[in-house]
């Protein structure tokens, strides 16, 4: 096989400047924009959630030893 010429490339167009980002509004340990605590209905989800499957796996334990 023969090898290609790699064509000149051409300069690239000019980029526009990024925007100016706003500053952030609250930082918690050093993460912009967090909420120092998480609300507490997402806690009592993900406990609903284990409840719900512990309480499947001791119906399926239960419904095995009939």
């Amino acid at each position: 096989m023969s090898k290609r010429r790699a064509k000149p490339r051409q300069s690239d167009p000019p980029r526009k400047p990024k925007p100016d980002l706003p500053p952030p509004v609250n930082v918690v340990d050093g993460i912009p924009d967090r909420a120092e605590h998480a609300p507490l209905w997402k806690y009592l989800a993900v406990a609903g959630v284990f409840l719900a499957w512990l309480a499947f796996l001791v119906y399926c334990a239960a419904a095995g030893n009939l």
